[in-house]
């Protein structure tokens, strides 16, 4: 009788033609939540830093702007859609008011599979960000891994290599693009999923167990993944092969270069038909690596005949992986043709409607996370220190007075007008002493402290460098003076350090000596210090670069004269009306109320930029010259 009972439950459950389905599916869903449950629910989950949130954003910008390079649009992902038949248990279910099982994305390909088959897609290159779950079976909240797609589609077979090779090229890109991935030596695996069947056929393998023996077989040689626990797996009854399918697949476990591997194909197919049938995969892979040269990646690029991850979502096309290419080996990233995944989401078998489209999914957080000094894998030497990316900060500037009616008037309008001038700060809390203050931030880090005093003036502490002295320096000319820090700082932490880690191996370090200034130092007569030199012709060369980039800030005019006449300008002086008088009397009576226009733009760019700079330049578009003009003199 119980089992009967059970029998019927089960059944009404199961079908929504039921007269007890819907009773049953309003009972489940009208049950509350338990208190204990909704309390533990999230209690595992870790909550990041506000360092680890600085750097996720400023890497997440990074690959935009890679994606960007090649034209593609961020594009959405759906989050919920019905179950899949591609995963195994540890998918995230969920059953609706309705009945219908649904799942939460365990990558982000089948959503867009599924989109690509129902709708036009939007863009031809496209990427996502989105977060994939992961089912830990024990009731509480599931498993997280923030992923990043960057797909081609198009809805002809032209060029299908092509997209391939700039799939990799991609994914090349960031590598070569951040501190830590370079220096860990990577590479690329590749392989055709049909050339995969046609070594299951070679060997003999029950096309039943095939999709069981390419799921064990993607995990050769990643981690401890050796070929005897691969064996040991693939003869076990949850998969199935027999023992001499098995001593024919070890054959295949072997990666080498494109002309080297396909060589020993040749030789292992020798006296059968296979490397004939093989031909157009092999042909097809020549086609992509030799884009891949075209593209000029610098990863290299192994076929891999026994590669299979994710195989049942690439069937006719190339599969790849970038790993990170060490004694134990790890996937870094991975993608393929994803053409069967797309057909089998189609509705209507139309063949005007065929979609073609190749993509990688990478779990991108794990970039973010800041190198250790230390680390071989991130520094070429001891004595660098992390910078570029790594060394940004949340805000540059932190706005502070001991007096707190000070605070909440001169600070509120001195941090308005850094936001104004695009310089990144954030008043202070109360604080009674510049130690009191240090210790309320003592777990933040700002590239400087401003603190309000008396008489408008500020008193600027650089923090993190010891060498530097405080700044008092008039409130107006604090924008002024930030940005000529903050130039010193983007060519010694940024702009220099950034192209070096980002500079292909292949490439020279040069280094900035050979744009290296000639720097005579003249010591006093006194040895009472004893300085040093290199410091010295180093600390020189910064200033003098500073001092240049600051002149970028200023504005230029652009006007339509003789170069005579800018010889003219040259010698005037905004301070002195005479000088600008005597240019107008040097020029025909046509030119004068031009001459005076020019003057008035020149005093009115002088008054605008009053408390920024006192540097301009003057174009003259007809002839091509430029002159450097002093608005303060």
């Amino acid at each position: 009788m119980e089992s009967e009972t059970i029998r019927q439950t089960l059944a009404g459950l199961s079908d929504s033609k039921s007269p007890y389905h819907q009773k049953m599916m309003s009972a489940l869903f009208s049950r509350p939540t338990k208190r204990a449950k909704d309390y533990a629910w999230d209690m595992g989950v870790p909550t990041p830093s506000g360092n680890d949130l600085l750097l996720q954003g400023l890497v997440k910008q990074k690959l935009i702007s890679i994606f960007r390079n090649h034209g593609a649009v961020e594009t959405p992902r759906s989050i919920l859609f019905p179950s899949s038949d591609h995963y195994g248990i540890n998918a995230v279910q969920l059953l609706d008011k309705s009945g219908t099982l649904l799942q939460l994305p365990y990558d982000l390909t089948v959503p867009n599979a599924r989109a690509i088959a129902k709708h036009q897609p939007p863009v031809e290159r496209s990427f996502a960000f989105g977060t994939v779950f992961r089912d830990k079976h024990d009731g509480a909240t599931p498993q997280t891994f923030s992923e990043v797609d960057f797909d081609v589609v198009t809805s002809d077979s032209l060029d299908l290599a092509l997209k391939e090779a700039e799939v990799i090229k991609v994914l090349d890109e960031i590598v070569a693009s951040f501190p830590s991935l370079p220096s860990s030596q990577m590479c690329f695996h590749i392989n055709h999923a049909d050339l995969l069947g046609l070594i299951f056929d070679f060997c003999r393998i029950e096309p039943s167990i095939r999709q069981a023996a390419a799921d064990t077989l993607s995990k050769l040689n990643v981690q401890q993944w050796t070929w005897q626990k691969i064996r040991a797996e693939l003869r076990s009854p949850l998969v199935g092969v027999s023992a001499t399918s098995v001593e024919d697949l070890q054959r295949f476990d072997f990666r080498d270069t494109p002309s080297k591997a396909f060589q020993k194909l040749k030789v292992i197919f020798e006296g059968t038909e296979m490397f004939e049938k093989a031909s157009s995969s092999i042909a097809h892979l020549r086609d992509v690596i030799e884009y891949t040269k075209r593209f000029e990646v610098q990863r290299k690029i192994y076929v891999h005949p026994l590669g299979s991850l994710k195989e049942k979502f690439y069937k006719g096309g190339v599969l790849f992986s970038c790993l990170y290419d060490r004694k134990v080996r790890d996937v870094f990233a991975a993608g393929g043709r994803y053409d069967s995944l797309i057909r089998e989401n189609r509705h209507h078998k139309n063949i005007n409607e065929e979609r073609h489209a190749v993509g990688f999914n990478l779990a991108w957080e794990k970039m973010a996370r800041l190198p250790k000094s230390n680390s071989k894998g991130f520094l070429k030497r001891p004595d660098e220190e992390v910078q570029g990316i790594w060394s940004t900060k949340r805000c540059d500037v932190l706005v502070a007075s001991h007096d707190a009616a000070i605070l909440r008037s001169t600070g509120v309008e001195l941090v308005s007008n850094l936001w104004s001038h695009d310089i990144s700060a954030e008043l202070a809390r109360d604080s009674r002493s510049p130690e009191d203050l240090l210790s309320k931030y003592r777990d933040d880090s700002y590239s400087w402290i401003v603190i309000i005093k008396q008489d408008s003036v500020v008193r600027c502490k650089t923090t993190g460098r010891k060498d530097i002295p405080d700044a008092d320096i008039p409130s107006t000319q604090l924008v002024s003076w930030l940005r000529g820090e903050m130039r010193e700082r983007d060519q010694r932490e940024g702009t220099y350090n950034r192209a070096k880690l980002s500079r292909h191996h292949s490439q020279p370090d040069t280094g900035p000596s050979e744009h290296e200034q000639d720097v005579r130092v003249l010591f006093a007569g006194t040895k009472s210090k004893k300085s040093n030199r290199r410091s010295i012709v180093d600390q020189a060369q910064g200033r003098a670069a500073t001092l240049v980039q600051s002149f970028l800030d200023g504005p230029i005019a652009a006007i339509e004269t003789t170069d005579h006449v800018m010889d003219f300008i040259r010698e005037t002086k905004l301070s002195d009306p005479d000088s600008w008088r005597k240019v107008t009397h040097s020029v025909p009576t046509t030119e004068r109320r031009y001459i005076g226009e020019i003057h008035d733009l020149m005093s009115t760019l002088a008054f605008q930029n009053k408390d920024i700079t006192r540097n301009a330049f003057v174009y003259n578009f007809r002839t091509g010259t430029c002159i450097y003009y002093d608005l303060g003199a």
